[in-house]
């Protein structure tokens, strides 16, 4: 026996398409003899309309009746779906209002957004220059004997003692040594370079030894006698003034015990409870003449010893 074939469409007000169902109906001939005789059961026109899904989902199975073996198909929509979780590729940027995102900027090819760098100063994209130092100025050692003397000292000496005008001696030393020499750079070498233009003779350097010991000697007993008179001095002064009269050697040791009781300032005022003003301040002018035959004493006494 041939299957009944029926054929039914479904309006679907929602979709744009129109779906064919077929329903086969197959009759058993082995089955017990039971036919369909009441297609009442099955739903036809627009009752339940099957909606195709939007998200994706699977269509809501249509219920049928079925006697025995017979089934009824179930509409299917065409509609692909995505499975959870796999990835499609293609990344999805959410746009806020009319704003476009930025590109990504490959790692190390960006442009530094630094307002300065560390050293620089960069105007207008110029490249800034280190500051360049000037060299220190070499100064010309002295020569240690006039052996040691250059071309221009030797030219120095020569024009010197011909008593030859400083700006010519100038020229004539810019012209060999090739360096112009600064204001009285010349005069104070000329004056270094007589220190050293003589040579000495064997046996002198010990004579000048033997003279500075005996020089100083007699600088050293001067001293002495000037300390002695000094307060012998002020002795006759402080009388000028109205004072008492003390012995010189009363006199400096007074003067010590002032000293060390803080009574003098380091000018060498006096700063003690009764002091007055004298001739406007702390000071007098006294003339002091010495005694010639004190003198001669006194130097006799100190050659003496």
């Amino acid at each position: 026996m041939a299957p009944l074939q029926l054929e039914f469409e479904v309006a679907d007000p929602a979709a744009s398409f129109t779906a064919i169902n077929t329903v086969d109906i197959q009759e058993d001939a082995a089955s017990d003899g039971s036919t369909m005789t009441d297609l009442s059961q099955l739903s036809l026109g627009n009752e339940n309309p099957v909606t195709p899904s939007k998200k994706g989902k699977k269509a809501v199975k249509k219920e049928g009746v079925t006697n025995g073996d017979d089934k009824m198909a179930t509409p299917t929509s065409k509609t692909k779906r995505t499975p959870k979780g796999k990835a499609t590729g293609k990344a999805k940027v959410k746009v806020e209002g009319n704003n476009t995102p930025d590109p990504a900027t490959p790692g190390g090819e960006g442009v530094a957004t630094s307002g300065k760098r560390r050293g620089s100063k960069a105007v207008d994209g110029e490249t800034p220059t280190k500051k360049v130092r000037k060299p220190a100025a070499v100064k010309d050692k002295l020569p240690e004997s006039q052996a040691e003397f250059s071309e221009g000292d030797r030219l120095l000496i020569a024009m010197k003692k011909e008593n030859k005008p400083w700006p010519e001696i100038q020229d004539a030393w810019t012209n060999v040594t090739g360096i112009v020499p600064g204001k009285d750079v010349l005069r104070k070498r000329y004056a270094k370079l007589l220190a050293v233009a003589q040579d000495w003779k064997e046996g002198d350097a010990q004579k000048l030894a033997i003279a500075k010991q005996q020089v100083e000697e007699t600088l050293t007993a001067t001293f002495k006698k000037m300390e002695r008179e000094k307060w012998a001095d002020i002795a006759k002064v402080m009388i000028a003034a109205g004072a008492d009269e003390y012995k010189p050697a009363a006199v400096e040791k007074k003067w010590d015990t002032l000293v060390k009781q803080k009574l003098v300032d380091a000018a060498g005022n006096y700063a003690g409870a009764d002091a007055y003003a004298v001739n406007g301040g702390n000071s007098m002018a006294v003339d002091v003449k010495h005694d010639p035959e004190d003198e001669e004493g006194d130097m006799g006494d100190s050659m003496s010893s």
